[in-house]
């Protein structure tokens, strides 16, 4: 992003010559005045918050960290059936294949087999807009509970955050859903659906990926992926089955461009908590409207400057731990580390986080963001 400070002006003025939005490359929208700590810029459903960050470093005032509002950007939900009640996913099932595959409105996913259920689901893609690679996932099949009991499913995944700008997108879905669900359509998916998996992600414009890095005392392990040399995408996670809980830190700018949207954007770093819900009781039966109630899935996610990181850790008994997180991330190197030191050392990384992010400010947007997908 486009971030300049007018000379011939103060220097809490900022101007902001581009200011991108959703379903739209630029908006020109000069002179945004950057003395306020946050600002709420008009654009529709797709306003944004101006977070201006006053940290000095080695006496440089830094003021360039736009923070978009938190979004579902997937999920999926599913519609369960009474226990034995095989006609309906076999009537599920017919109304798919025909219907839908036969005709030309759907292609079929390879069947996989979950360890706990007898036979594979049945599952396809839907178009909903191929221009803009927009598609619903739809499986079906029978679900064997610890009791051993079986019940008719049909799950239904997409994303949400690209649907509330594509009217055609939801329109489509609308009609899809009207066949499969004839006793509520999506109306009733959204309302007494069962989450099994959603992804919540806030953008912040203006902060370099290869600048950062991320931690999380509460995940075990991390996987780094550099691109060109530099860190471009941060995976944490634990080692439970299905990785229930997950954080991401990666390049959104770059990840588009991989996926061929070729917008023009500047500096973009997602953060992303990923939550599969169908692992634990206490989540199982849990609704769309429901999600604003449980624990802020961002509460233990620290992210670092590296840079500071390297100024802070200049003594030589730190030289292994600066070398390896350099090379292989804070959180191996941590991992590496025990005792004393290890305390020592999150004390001394305490410092080095950045000015910009807080798990509570991107936690707040939680009940606008699951209002806006019941709107749909």
């Amino acid at each position: 992003m486009d971030c300049r400070t007018d000379r011939s002006k103060p220097a809490s003025r900022l101007i902001q010559k581009h200011w991108p939005v959703d379903g739209m490359a630029y908006s020109h929208r000069p002179h945004i005045a950057a003395s306020l700590t946050s600002y709420k810029a008009w654009a529709g459903d797709s306003a944004v918050t101006l977070v201006v960050t006053r940290s000095t470093v080695r006496n440089v005032m830094t003021l360039n960290v736009v923070a978009k509002r938190l979004i579902i950007d997937k999920i999926e939900l599913s519609m369960r059936y009474e226990e034995g009640n095989f006609e309906a996913a076999n009537i599920t099932e017919y109304l798919l294949r025909h219907e839908f595959v036969n005709a030309g409105m759907a292609f079929q996913v390879p069947r996989q087999r979950y360890p706990n259920n007898r036979l594979p689901p049945y599952a396809v893609y839907i178009p909903l807009c191929r221009e803009h690679g927009q598609y619903l996932y739809v499986e079906c099949g029978m679900a064997r509970n610890r009791r051993g009991t079986q019940t008719a499913y049909v799950k239904f995944g997409f994303n949400p955050s690209r649907l509330l700008v594509n009217e055609i997108a939801q329109s489509r879905l609308k009609r899809v859903l009207i066949d499969i669900i004839p006793s509520g359509g999506h109306l009733e998916l959204l309302e007494d659906g069962k989450v099994l998996y959603a992804e919540f992600s806030t953008d912040y414009w203006g902060v370099r990926s290869e600048s950062i890095d991320a931690y999380s005392p509460r995940l075990e392990h991390s996987l780094y992926f550099p691109d060109s040399g530099a860190i471009k995408t941060i995976v944490l996670h634990d080692d439970k089955a299905g990785r229930p809980e997950q954080i991401c830190v990666y390049d959104k700018k770059a990840s588009d461009w991989d996926r061929f949207r070729h917008l023009r954007r500047g500096m973009i770093v997602r953060v992303e908590a990923k939550r599969r819900f169908n692992r634990t009781p206490n989540t199982r039966r849990l609704r769309l409207r429901d999600l604003p109630g449980i624990e802020n899935p961002f509460a233990s996610v620290r992210i670092y400057d590296r840079e500071l990181i390297a100024n802070t850790f200049t003594a030589k008994r730190h030289a292994t731990f600066l070398a390896q997180a350099q090379c292989r991330g804070v959180h191996a190197a941590l991992s590496g580390t025990r005792g004393a030191d290890r305390i020592r050392r999150e004390r001394m990384l305490e410092h080095c986080e950045v000015s910009w992010w807080n798990p509570g400010d991107a936690w707040r947007g939680a009940l606008d963001a699951v209002n806006r997908v019941l709107q749909l």
